[in-house]
């Protein structure tokens, strides 16, 4: 289960899963994660490792969780193209595992994301005049995130992406500004 609350000055995203809670709070670049195992512990993340976010790549934008992996969606990062960094819960703690990234400007890749069984799926809506946009899949391949597929809209649609929903066998897409 994922979902994002907005108000006036500030977006939370929400994931759920087993005993595992994220929430990502994009305007100050954070992510908190609280466990269950009897009481709730909880880990920030940072941009970890140091140095793969900065101010302004909105890192925790979307988050979600699935049989031990986070996956924590950065819209703005590198000026708009975006990325999405993989988590993995080790010992008892989230320890950053991969970095997945789209392959074209300003496509805000990591402004959505859904998880499936063994899969997530990545917006990238794309901010470009007269881009559709795209959703990307990865499927965890040996110990790595690997692209399985990336799907585009059939027709004109602008922001393809904008909202992704998965589950063990089917992805919904939303498209805000379809034309």
């Amino acid at each position: 289960m994922a979902f994002r609350i907005r108000n006036a000055n500030s977006t939370i995203s929400v994931s759920a899963y087993d005993r595992d809670v994220a929430f990502g709070l994009p305007d100050s670049q954070r992510v908190l994660v609280f466990h269950w195992n009897g009481t709730y512990t909880h880990q920030t993340l940072e941009g970890v490792p140091a140095g793969l976010v900065s101010t302004g790549d909105r890192f925790g934008h979307s988050v979600n969780l699935h049989g031990g992996y986070l996956l924590v969606g950065a819209p703005e990062r590198g000026g708009g193209n975006g990325a999405a960094f993989m988590y993995k819960y080790v010992d008892g703690t989230w320890v950053y595992d991969q970095t997945l990234t789209g392959g074209t400007d300003d496509e805000n890749f990591g402004k959505a994301i859904a998880a499936g069984t063994s899969m997530f799926a990545v917006g990238a809506p794309s901010t470009v005049s007269g881009a559709t946009g795209t959703v990307q899949v990865f499927k965890l391949n040996q110990n790595e995130w690997a692209l399985v597929q990336p799907i585009g809209p059939a027709a004109n649609y602008n922001s393809f992406g904008e909202a992704v929903a998965m589950s063990d066998d089917a992805l919904v897409v939303g498209s805000c500004n379809a034309t």
